[in-house]
């Protein structure tokens, strides 16, 4: 079995002294939203692809979407730690190749 996470950048903003306190929590929301939709996951009328979705991996989406972490890190950090202990033989970091290389 193999997967992938893909993480979608196109909404991301630079500030200039950080990100505000109040975008903090929206923007890791908005991030854990568009990962939950490209799994298939329609939040229209809450459909879950008929192939379904690892139970526990879905609790992680659901603590980073209900709004828990304000920073960031704080967020990357629970979900490699959570995602090691689901898949932790199968779970590869993935590195790429800019795209101008």
């Amino acid at each position: 079995m193999h997967g992938i996470i893909l993480f979608d950048w196109t909404l991301s903003q630079i500030y200039g002294e950080g990100i505000p306190v109040g975008n903090r929590r929206l923007e890791v929301i908005q991030t854990i939203k568009m990962i939950i939709e490209a799994m298939g996951v329609n939040f229209q009328d809450g459909t879950i692809p008929s192939d379904g979705i690892n139970g526990q991996y879905w609790t992680v989406l659901n603590n980073l979407l209900n709004g828990k972490f304000f920073d960031a890190n704080d967020a990357h950090r629970y979900f490699y730690e959570e995602i090691r202990k689901i898949w932790p033989e199968e779970f590869w970091l993935f590195t790429s190749i800019p795209i101008n290389y």
